[in-house]
């Protein structure tokens, strides 16, 4: 849910060590939200939880600690198609004790005091029914204990005018990745004008070098807007 609602990103410090990220898929990527959660838990070593929200409307939520206690829910938890392809899969309902059992038991795990009642209500089906899904999300957060501490500052700002015509050269490359993986899918093959070319493919990887440099740990403003320059002067 980045921003809340229109921003590509966003990233808040919710207390004792633990952050919220949001952030807006790539158009060629696809959610991996299990084995991504099971990914990170076991490259940090510490407890996950994430949602995926499909048109404000329904939630794929995971959550997993190291030492495997999991939880896998969709939201709203009923028993009838919720209208949204779920490209990861979607979660089978829960019965709601069941359910309960395990999110109070995930949040023990990792030291969340929570009350029973609060979940409760958040996994009731009828709750979040006609609600705003990024709302009901909030306040699932705010369920298991997590509240907003204010916005963390990125240290790279993708929308620098420095980056001009990044972004349109990396659009059209992505909807080409995109083609392809879907042409894959499903058993297609797709002409030699859908290959990526060396320039879509720096393209790319320039995108993710900056991505993964917002909020540190990757470039700085100045070495990214310097590789950009190096990029854009190669293809000009």
């Amino acid at each position: 849910m980045p921003g809340l609602w229109s921003d590509d990103y966003s990233l808040h410090d919710v207390g004792d060590g633990w952050q919220r990220v949001g952030v807006s898929a790539f158009y060629s990527e696809r959610p991996r939200i299990a084995q991504g959660v099971a990914d990170l838990v076991a490259a940090t070593g510490a407890p996950a939880i994430a949602a995926y929200i499909s048109e404000s409307s329904c939630a794929h939520v995971e959550g997993r600690t190291p030492a495997g206690v999991a939880f896998t829910l969709h939201l709203p938890d009923r028993d009838e198609a919720c209208g949204y392809e779920h490209l990861d899969g979607r979660p089978r309902p829960s019965p709601p004790d069941a359910a309960l059992e395990a999110v109070m038991a995930w949040a023990a795990q990792v030291g969340r005091r929570t009350s029973a009642g609060a979940v409760a209500q958040i996994l009731d089906p009828a709750w979040s029914r006609g609600t705003i899904m990024e709302e009901v999300i909030i306040d699932w957060y705010g369920a298991l204990g997590f509240s907003s501490r204010g916005m963390v500052e990125p240290t790279v700002d993708p929308d620098d005018p420095a980056f001009e015509g990044f972004q349109k050269q990396a659009f059209r490359a992505d909807c080409k990745a995109s083609a392809q993986w879907r042409a894959a899918l499903e058993g297609d093959t797709l002409d030699v004008s859908w290959d990526l070319t060396e320039q879509e493919r720096e393209y790319l990887a320039f995108r993710d070098l900056l991505w993964g440099s917002v909020y540190g740990g990757g470039l700085t403003q100045e070495e990214c807007v310097e590789r950009y320059d190096i990029l854009r002067a190669r293809w000009v």
